[in-house]
């Protein structure tokens, strides 16, 4: 299994921490939590603060336990089995691309309209709307952040460290000035309404998320067990202090009716109010933007690693855990990734926001909950990894592991449900959340029949009866002609059909060597074997014998001793181990033995493809390497297309026509 290259160190984690723990919240965050608990909003984020902290120590923990490219789907796979795993690593990553869409539309938002007139504008004599004009913007964003994501992880790391350290100075711009204009008045009259700060907390909760994004470059990093856990720790500690800090100056300023008033960004509110120098102001009006993005390249950069590990475990697919050989980046998951971020961000700017926002709301309010649901079943396989694996090493240990992490997952669940209660739309976005993880699990179920032979042999036998019906439009008569007319010389001959299913081909074959003739038909489902045995029986072919194998994925049957011929009918790419099933094939043949497979591939054509049956040259080499000279050819079809390959056993390099 190929590995990613080690070259991460302390800060150049502590800049990927930094970037995807620093969220949009950071300029939205102080007018959302005002208008939900006024002054009082401070107490939330000094909650949140604590939270963040302690957070990060129970991750940096999980880290140091399962220091892996999979971070937290690695810890749920771990504490909770494949399905939990795949639901988690999943919705993390679909949550990680939608956060990415709000950075990105946060980003477009916080541009003054001197770059992109609200009217629009012309190009030579093309006008060019508004909203165009963003989309475009948009997706040329998303676009250079993975490229740069492409370009590797150090060179991304080095690029993340000068974003952070520009990030803290916007940061200070406001709070080094704003704190000496602070009136105290406007931070006294503490109400204490707790239903208004838990509700501003579960707001503001956003500002917050991104612990588990260090834990997915553990695999990049040397000793990651002690670095990352370090670096997690201390960004989380530097961010709630910071962003309680712009809380303080913000509210402190400003007086919370100001505040939720205001209709530009908070922290330029801030520096206008205290009049300062027009430059500062213009600084932090560009490091805003720049900042937002900031936040973007921190998902682009983390996120395929979590793609990778699931495709290593075959729960996505296996082509996106292959690792550039050059740029050492699992670069064909930076490639989906990207897709999919750009089609989300274009959803977010179709709706009715004038700006362009669209969506932006609504996304906020998805992943909020989303979030919230899944780090508190992170967190608490703290305490169950203590109690299961107690033995196992951990560098770095969460203060009271073994049950605080049990009440912070409480008070989470707490929340949600508070928020429900209190929230209107909670209920209708519940919903659209629940139909999203509805549709990863026919995902989850498609991965598992594919590579998983137990639950396929039980799908195979589900459907005998629907195959045996739909057999001429599943194995169409010119492919059976195609496949009969390349059989030299077959009277009398011995063959294997390997994977004979409900017996479509077997009829044919039986006639085509005529009794004095041998028919092996192996198939995985005992059910398909019934089916088989009955029609054989009813054509007099006594010369066919019918084999029920189970482990058919991963061998040649061991009563098969000899064939002249061996037919396979979409098996290929159930096989475990090709090129083994391929050696023990032609180890039963002679010198110039015919094979004859016909493969499924493009299903619908969207599936992807097992791997080595993607490319014609991988094919020839893989059958090559068993001892097979190969004809491979693609048969077009409505809904999938037919791989034929069709050849002799000869280790010779001779053509085969």
């Amino acid at each position: 299994m190929a590995e990613l290259k080690k070259t991460m160190g302390f800060w150049m984690i502590a800049a990927i921490a930094f970037l995807n723990l620093v969220n949009t919240g950071m300029f939205f965050g102080v007018v959302i939590g005002a208008q939900q608990s006024g002054v009082d909003s401070l107490i939330a984020w000094g909650i949140l603060a604590a939270l963040s902290i302690y957070i990060a120590t129970c991750f940096g923990e999980l880290t140091s336990m399962f220091p892996s490219a999979g971070g937290v789907y690695e810890f749920a796979k771990q504490g909770y089995g494949r399905f939990v795993s795949f639901l988690i690593g999943w919705t993390l990553w679909v949550a990680g691309n939608i956060a990415t869409a709000l950075f990105t539309v946060a980003a477009i938002n916080a541009l003054p309209d001197s770059v992109i007139p609200a009217s629009g504008f012309f190009i030579g004599t093309l006008f060019v709307s508004a909203a165009i004009a963003k989309m475009m913007l948009a997706v040329t964003i998303i676009l250079l952040l993975n490229y740069i994501a492409y370009r590797g992880a150090e060179a991304s790391a080095r690029i993340m460290i000068l974003l952070s350290i520009f990030m803290v100075g916007v940061m200070l711009a406001v709070i080094v000035p704003g704190s000496t204009e602070i009136e105290i008045a406007n931070l006294s009259g503490f109400a204490l309404q707790w239903s208004g700060i838990m509700l501003a907390v579960f707001f503001l909760s956003e500002t917050f998320f991104g612990w588990e994004s260090a834990s997915y470059m553990s695999e990049e990093t040397e000793d990651a067990a002690r670095v990352v856990p370090r670096a997690l720790v201390a960004v989380s500690a530097f961010v709630a202090l910071m962003m309680l800090g712009i809380a303080i100056v913000t509210i402190g300023v400003l007086g919370t009716g100001r505040v939720i008033a205001s209709d530009t960004n908070i922290m330029l509110a801030v520096l206008q109010h205290i009049e300062a120098i027009p430059i500062l102001i213009t600084i932090v009006t560009v490091g805003i933007v720049v900042a937002i993005l900031g936040n973007a390249s921190g998902n682009t950069v983390s996120l395929p690693r979590l793609l990778l590990a699931m495709s290593r475990d075959k729960l996505f697919i296996e082509q996106f855990a292959d690792i550039h050989p050059r740029r050492q980046t699992p670069h064909k998951a930076i490639i989906f990734q990207a897709i999919v971020s750009i089609i989300i961000v274009l959803i977010a700017f179709a709706g009715p926001n004038a700006k362009g926002g669209g969506m932006y709301a609504q996304l906020l309010g998805l992943l909020v909950p989303v979030s919230l649901t899944l780090y508190a079943a992170i967190i608490i396989l703290v305490p169950y990894f203590r109690w299961r694996l107690p033995d196992k090493e951990r560098k770095f240990r969460a203060p009271l592991g073994s049950v605080l992490p049990v009440f912070v997952a409480g008070f989470f669940v707490a929340l949600l449900i508070l928020w429900t209660m209190g929230d209107p739309a909670a209920i209708s976005q519940l919903r659209l959340l629940g139909s999203f993880v509805f549709f990863s699990v026919p995902i989850y179920l498609l991965l598992s029949y594919f590579y998983d032979p137990d639950k396929l042999i039980g799908t195979l036998s589900f459907f005998s009866q629907i195959n045996l019906l739909l057999e001429n439009f599943l194995l169409p008569r010119r492919i059976r002609h195609e496949i009969l007319s390349m059989l030299h010389n077959a009277n009398g001959k011995h063959v294997l059909e390997f994977g004979s299913g409900v017996g479509t081909l077997t009829l044919h074959l039986a006639e085509h060597v005529g009794s004095e003739g041998k028919i092996y038909a192996v198939g995985l489902s005992e059910a398909d074997r019934n089916i088989l045995e009955r029609r054989v029986k009813k054509n007099g072919h006594l010369h066919v014998e019918a084999i029920h194998d189970p482990h058919l994925v991963n061998r040649v049957h061991p009563s098969i001793k000899y064939a002249d011929i061996v037919i396979s009918i979409n098996h290929l790419s159930y096989i475990q181990d090709v090129k083994k099933v391929l050696r023990e094939i032609g180890d039963i043949m002679p010198r110039r033995g015919q094979i004859y497979f016909v493969e499924y591939i493009d299903m619908f054509h969207i599936l992807p493809n097992p791997k080595w049956l993607s490319n014609i040259d991988t094919v020839r080499e893989v059958f090559a390497e068993a001892g097979f000279v190969v004809n491979v050819k693609v048969r077009h079809g409505i809904f999938w297309n037919y791989l034929h390959i069709s050849g002799i056993k000869e280790r010779k390099d001779i053509p085969y026509i």
